[in-house]
């Protein structure tokens, strides 16, 4: 991936998992009615899963990274906190929460390439690879 992808993908982390919360408040609501809605159900359900797979593969990315990058990645996205509100939060200056920031952001970007690049086939393409980690 990319680091607009990813920065994408982090950017509507908050607004992903607000539209679980009203997929999950309408299947109540579908599952209050007294006719056959099995067909709505399921296809609340899919939606639900497609959501929720978005935030697992965030959740896995942001589980590789130091402690400091995954705090600020997760105060800007997770929690939608400003730039300018950053500082007193973190105890990081803006500048240095904006360069842990982009650190993290180019890990992801390696990582996510790493992860989406074919298996080794050989020893020797098993150990270079766990040599450059």
């Amino acid at each position: 991936m990319k680091c607009e992808e990813i920065k994408k993908l982090f950017r509507g982390i908050r607004s992903t998992k607000k539209e679980m919360e009203l997929r999950l408040a309408f299947l109540k609501d579908v599952q209050g009615m007294d006719f056959d809605t099995s067909g709505i159900e399921a296809s609340i359900l899919r939606e639900y899963e497609k959501l929720e797979q978005r935030v697992r593969f965030a959740d896995r990315m942001l589980d590789g990274l130091a402690p400091e990058e995954r705090a600020v990645l997760t105060a800007r996205y997770y929690e939608g906190i400003r730039w300018e509100y950053i500082e007193p939060v973190l105890q990081y200056s803006i500048s240095q929460c904006q360069r842990i920031h982009n650190r993290a952001i180019r890990k992801l970007t390696s990582f996510s390439d790493a992860e989406t690049a074919a298996p080794p086939t050989t020893e020797a393409e098993t150990a270079m690879l766990l040599q450059h980690q």
